[in-house]
């Protein structure tokens, strides 16, 4: 799969973030669905120990529901998956009109500042990947079936150089549950090989069906990556956690939030 990232130009100046006196802030409880809208259906799904900023607590015909920002949208949760300091859900019982209002402005505006800049970072971290040669959005590892014995990868890559990218191996290294490597077909560095074309701000995502023919995997590693242009050059990236975008950003350059 191949999308192009398109360049952000952000025109409104970030503020001082300072101006916010007070926040409040909730995480959430459980990989839970959220609603977009008070009165509709759960239609956005948040993780489990999400961090999102509190506006309001509402009492509603459709049931209880904290109005909270999550990067910079509006979103209502139930209760009993946020939590929230005790002190603080009592506050929203005693404030009065102009204080709840004042409480909702900061937060819509803090949720917003978060978002530039962390979205500013995110594409700071891809310019500063163009010597490396590749960016890796994001990658994961998982059990491939409860029926055999194996342990798959998938990966998704960004190419922030001006040629065209031919192919790319991976080399992956796998750890069991004590720390050790764990061999498969008596190789303990697993490599992979994913094939282009991914043309300059292009990504491309691959998926590799078992890396490891074992479920002993439990943690892993990426240990290099070699990269073939079109033109015949090659290029190493010797530590790819160098070139690994924070899980936080990638959330930012991707989807808002997950729908369903």
């Amino acid at each position: 799969m191949k999308r192009t990232l398109l360049t952000l130009i952000v025109l409104l100046p970030l503020l001082a973030f300072g101006q916010v006196k007070y926040l409040i802030f909730g995480v959430v409880d459980g990989n839970v669905p959220v609603k977009s809208v008070i009165d509709g259906n759960h239609d956005v799904y948040l993780d489990d120990e999400t961090l999102v900023i509190v506006s309001s607590f509402i009492k509603d015909k459709y049931g209880d529901v904290f109005e909270v920002y999550y990067k910079n949208r509006k979103l209502y949760i139930n209760p009993d998956f946020l939590k929230i300091n005790k002190e603080d859900q009592k506050a929203f019982d005693t404030w009065d009109a102009s204080e709840l209002d004042s409480i909702k402005s900061k937060a819509s505006y803090a949720a917003d500042v978060i978002y530039r800049n962390d979205l500013k970072k995110a594409f700071a971290f891809l310019d500063n990947t163009k010597t490396k040669g590749l960016a890796v959005l994001n990658w994961s590892y998982y059990d491939e079936s409860e029926y055999t014995s194996g342990t798959s990868a998938k990966i998704e890559v960004y190419n922030p150089a001006k040629k065209t990218i031919k192919y790319i191996w991976f080399s992956f290294v796998g750890y069991n549950a004590v720390g050790d490597v764990v061999s498969s077909k008596g190789q303990t560095i697993r490599t992979m090989k994913a094939v282009g074309p991914i043309k300059e701000k292009e990504t491309g995502s691959y998926e590799f069906s078992y890396v490891w023919f074992s479920d002993l995997v439990q943690t892993a590693k990426l240990k290099a990556i070699k990269i073939q242009y079109m033109d015949g050059t090659f290029k190493l990236v010797p530590i790819p956690s160098s070139i690994i975008l924070p899980k936080n950003l990638y959330n930012i350059l991707n989807d808002e939030v997950d729908e369903d």
